[in-house]
């Protein structure tokens, strides 16, 4: 059995069963002339398998975010998960595009620098976290658990180098 979807003369058939799969977006729709019909505005998306490749992640679930940091300091979790921070003065950090209501997310952080850290006090670190030290790398697991309730807890660990 084939479904035929015609847009303004353009039209495209799929086979029920093929291997394409065609998600189609309705952005518009109004009475045909006969009022059985409808007239749309499609797009159309083509997806050839099941599987989710990383060039079809958005950067919060894959970039890597490098920077020199110092005074403040806004993690936005809307640009990668993992963060390679350098401090270079004490540092306040802040949340910015944390995930809303129940989602969840986990990001990392590979902290340095010989400056002291201030994370938001919301933040409940866990009580087999390290200290931070000055001398080494220290990374940090952040697990935002409740977004609405900015219930984030993380911990931090020191690393040899």
């Amino acid at each position: 059995m084939d479904i035929k979807l015609t847009e303004i003369n353009k039209e495209l058939t799929v086979s029920t069963g093929a291997e394409l799969v065609y998600v189609v977006d309705v952005n518009d729709s109004t009475e045909g002339p006969n009022g059985t019909s409808k007239k749309m505005k499609l797009n159309v998306i083509q997806v050839k398998d099941d599987s989710i490749s990383r060039d079809k992640l958005s950067n919060e679930l894959k970039a890597r975010v490098t920077a020199d940091v110092s005074s403040t300091y806004a993690i936005d979790r809307s640009l990668g998960v993992v963060f390679e921070l350098t401090m270079t003065a004490d540092t306040t950090f802040t949340d910015a595009n944390l995930v809303s209501g129940t989602d969840t997310n986990d990001i990392l952080i590979l902290l340095s620098g010989n400056f002291v850290p201030t994370f938001p006090v919301y933040w409940e670190l866990t009580p087999t976290s390290d200290p931070y030290k000055v001398t080494v790398r220290n990374f940090l697991t952040v697990s935002t658990i409740n977004g609405d309730t900015q219930d984030i807890i993380y911990q931090l660990q020191n690393l040899a180098t």
